[in-house]
């Protein structure tokens, strides 16, 4: 098969139903083909690793011996991995990430749900009993023990992660992922060409507002991080990492992200021109704590560090999961750092979910070769994002323990009241012999009820 314009050889055929969680399900698998500018360059972070641990290995023995090799890559190569390390975690947790909250609120629930229905339980037997005092005082008379006698007897803080400020305006925004065969487009004049040809060709469907680029789609990780050193000040190896996404001017004015200080990018920002650099809130407040960032200079860690000037800060946008802080954010001019492979997103008067397949027409048009995929509103891509569906998963589960407390309680509570009713039958005739309007007497009944409903809403607020 032909595959970024390459002659491949199937090798092998993976079961239909193989998918690999933590990845979005592929059609096929090809081997690493270091080739972009980040792939060789050290000080560029966007590779995991997955293994499997022999017989007897344990995680912290795998640690050890990642910490070890980084130590030894360090002596070998110390102007690009001093101060890296390595991590270790299992793939479960890696896929659905710390889980032990929710399973407590599970537990708690459960518990919850056992608690009401106990005390449900032991209000009904306690007035039912309170009927049968004559004959419990003739079983004590006749011997019964204490045991005897009761064995005859016998019994809000979740919040949803939706609502965090995400830097950017969600709702009519679409996104797509482009990949481009390597042979046509791995170089820099033709990235830069294909993505002015998308960028054209998209704009031009009707309903689109704007078009923007980026590497990485906002809400899904705080990856393709870079080591960045600060110029102008003294630097001993210091590891300063942060990720970076390389964008198109209109990016930011499409996602509707602010821009506190400086400027956007403009066209033409290509690699013959200074290199330029936007950083976000938090890279501000982190580096450069009551200095004005505008005008001074970065650079990545490398043998010569090519200088590149902040020229703007934006406001935070939440790059990585909704229940992560935000993190010190880089943005490059994509077309001083072009690759063959990067995300459309495209703000839209219409309904953003029928453009998603004119996208993808619009794109084939350019070249049928052109890998159009994993076409997503922005509202889904946060919902289906890790955090929101573990949150939201612990919410149905809440709120399915709050519906059946709430039903155990009303039936509960009926069943008292129900049987406290019969059990004055004969005092609400006397009432109503004596002249008690029905009124009167569904009055004195339901205060009683409303009594016990506000103390449990008190407890149950608690």
């Amino acid at each position: 098969m032909v595959l970024n314009g390459d002659a491949n050889v199937i090798i092998g055929v993976l079961p239909q139903d193989f998918h690999f969680a933590p990845a979005e399900p592929a059609e096929f698998w090809s081997t690493i083909h270091a080739s972009s500018e980040c792939d060789l360059r050290r000080s560029c972070h966007s590779l995991y690793g997955v293994a499997r641990l022999k017989d007897g290995v344990s995680l912290s023995t795998a640690l050890a011996n990642l910490t070890s090799i980084a130590a030894q890559l360090e002596k070998l190569y110390p102007g690009d991995n001093s101060g890296q390390s390595a991590a270790v975690i299992t793939l479960t947790e890696s896929i659905v990430g710390d889980i032990r909250p929710i399973l407590f609120v599970l537990l708690c629930g459960a518990g919850l749900l056992l608690l009401i229905a106990s005390v449900n339980v032991a209000s009904l037997l306690l007035v039912r009993s309170e009927s049968r005092k004559r004959e419990v005082a003739v079983r004590t008379a006749l011997g019964a023990s204490r045991v005897r006698l009761t064995r005859q007897f016998v019994g809000k803080s979740l919040y949803l992660l939706l609502h965090v400020d995400l830097g950017l305006r969600p709702d009519h925004l679409a996104t797509l992922w482009i990949a481009a065969p390597m042979s046509n487009y791995g170089k820099d004049p033709q990235a830069i060409a294909l993505e002015r040809r998308v960028l054209s060709q998209i704009a031009a469907l009707p309903g689109v507002k704007s078009v923007g680029i980026t590497t990485d789609i906002p809400v899904t990780h705080w990856g393709d991080t870079t080591w960045l050193r600060i110029l102008g000040r003294p630097w001993h190896g210091e590891h300063n990492d942060a990720p970076e996404c390389d964008v198109n001017p209109e990016y930011f004015t499409t996602l509707g992200a602010k821009l506190l200080r400086g400027r956007y990018f403009v066209e033409g920002e290509d690699a013959s021109k200074p290199h330029v650099v936007i950083i976000n809130q938090a890279f501000a407040k982190e580096y450069f704590p009551g200095e004005d960032p505008i005008g001074r200079q970065i650079s990545h860690v490398s043998v010569a560090p090519d200088p590149m000037e902040i020229d703007g800060i934006v406001e935070d946008i939440k790059e990585g999961q909704l229940d992560t802080v935000n993190r010190a954010t880089v943005y490059i001019p994509f077309e001083q750092s072009p690759g063959n492979y990067f995300n459309v997103v495209v703000r839209t008067s219409q309904a953003e979910q029928s453009l998603l397949p004119v996208m993808r027409a619009a794109i084939h048009q350019i070249d049928p070769d052109i890998v159009a995929a994993e076409g997503a509103t922005m509202m889904e891509v946060i919902n289906d994002s890790q955090s929101a569906y573990l949150h939201r998963s612990s919410a149905w589960l809440v709120g399915g323990f709050a519906f059946l407390a709430l039903l155990l309680g009303v039936v509960g509570l009926y069943g008292v009241v129900a049987y406290s009713v019969s059990q004055r039958t004969r005092e609400i005739g006397i009432r109503m012999a004596l002249g008690a309007q029905s009124r009167s007497v569904y009055q004195l009944i339901l205060k009683e009820a409303a009594r016990l409903i506000a103390i449990g809403l008190a407890a149950g607020l608690v």
